[in-house]
């Protein structure tokens, strides 16, 4: 009886290692699945507001003078220096596209410009005495109430960070303005304005970094939308001044990605 009782524990504990070696290993549990952050893009639509610093170099220069008293003025002014500085402020919109780490763009924008500056030259006595003129002043005035640009751009984006450089179309709401003031004299000169629309160019470079949709940017720009013809004259002499509009601006962005 001892022995079968023996028997019997040795066969149910060789058969209960057998039925565990034949359950399943245990599995770990499955690794988590990493989370990849996205690739940021610059492709796509944007809109903002700039604002910074513009300066002109709005001189005027003597172009000649026609009539009767050329030799009586001769003693004109030659040259305006009516430099200029002030701020712009102003909205851009544009879109760009990304392929690899180049970036295109196209981009209109139009701001506002605090520039207008005014200069008066002596014109002496003896100048005009002998068609009895006497002392008095011409005055030279230039201004740019707004500049306006559609440009292109190219660069290239380092991830969120981005240089390129720009150029294109331009235009801005010039006034250009000589008159004449002659105290006690037979007869004046008339004043003239040239105050409208100029077209011409602009060129420069900026840099951007995007913060999630925010971009903030710095940029420089050259501006150069032609050049007026000024008169000032009577029915004896007529002098033509011509004024340059070109200046140049430093301004910061901020712009919002679509």
């Amino acid at each position: 009886m001892k022995k079968f009782l023996l028997t019997t524990t040795a066969l149910l504990g060789m058969t209960a290692v057998a039925a565990a070696a034949d359950l399943p290993a245990r599995m770990p549990p499955p690794a988590p699945i990493p989370i990849v952050a996205p690739v940021f893009t610059w492709t796509g639509f944007y809109a903002g507001i700039n604002g910074g610093w513009v300066w002109s170099q709005n001189g005027t220069r003597l172009r000649g003078t026609t009539g009767l008293l050329v030799p009586q003025i001769a003693l004109v002014p030659d040259r305006f220096d009516l430099d200029d500085d002030g701020f712009t402020i102003g909205g851009h919109i544009g879109y760009n596209w990304q392929f690899g780490t180049f970036v295109a763009g196209l981009e209109t924008d139009i701001a506002y410009t605090d520039l207008g500056r005014s200069r008066s030259v002596v014109v002496p006595a003896g100048v005009l005495a002998p068609v009895g003129l006497g002392p008095g002043t011409i005055t030279g005035n230039t201004g740019l109430d707004f500049l306006g640009t559609v440009r292109g751009r190219v660069g290239f984006a380092f991830d969120r960070f981005m240089v390129y450089g720009t150029g294109g179309f331009a235009y801005g709401g010039a006034n250009n303005r000589l008159s004449t003031d002659f105290a006690g004299t037979a007869f004046d000169f008339t004043s003239n304005t040239n105050d409208d629309i100029r077209f011409g160019w602009a060129a420069g470079v900026g840099a951007e970094y995007a913060f999630a949709n925010l971009i903030l940017g710095v940029e420089y720009l050259h501006y150069d939308i032609g050049r007026d013809t000024v008169t000032v004259g009577n029915n004896l002499v007529n002098t033509d001044y011509r004024t340059t509009n070109t200046g140049d601006l430093v301004r910061g962005r901020l712009s919002f990605k679509f």
